[in-house]
């Protein structure tokens, strides 16, 4: 299985900037008469990250939309691996895009904003 890229922005390593959710999986019906389901999947709850890029370079950019087309947006599975401050570092297998796109903004000549979404529906990290 593929690991996520680590990106060192200006020896900084960026994906640092996530924030963590817990989720649960929700199935939703509209029918066109007006009737809408909702039903709750009997699974665990997934975890959801959002890796926060607030400027990175073009060659930066250009490794994560690689790794992107590689998992053909939310259809691969790979590793994520996070490590903050000293700790150990901590990987969530069955990890996917949480979409299939990209969101690439510039800020400045070759300097990016980038926001990416992520989810795992392992159980815990190993």
């Amino acid at each position: 299985m593929s690991d996520y890229p680590e990106i060192n922005a200006n020896g900084i390593v960026t994906q640092l900037g996530w924030i963590d959710v817990d989720e649960h999986v929700v199935a939703e019906a509209s029918l066109d008469c007006g009737v809408s389901v909702t039903k709750g999947q009997h699974t665990g709850s997934r975890k959801r990250f959002v890796l926060k890029y607030p400027l990175i370079q073009l060659e930066e950019v250009q490794i994560v939309e690689a790794f992107f087309d590689e998992m053909r947006g939310r259809l691969g599975e790979f590793n994520f691996t996070y490590k903050l401050d000293d700790q150990t570092p901590v990987t969530w297998p069955n990890t996917r895009f949480d979409s299939d796109s990209l969101e690439i903004r510039a800020v400045a000549p070759r300097q990016y904003e980038m926001e990416v979404k992520l989810s795992s529906e392992a159980e815990s990290p190993s």
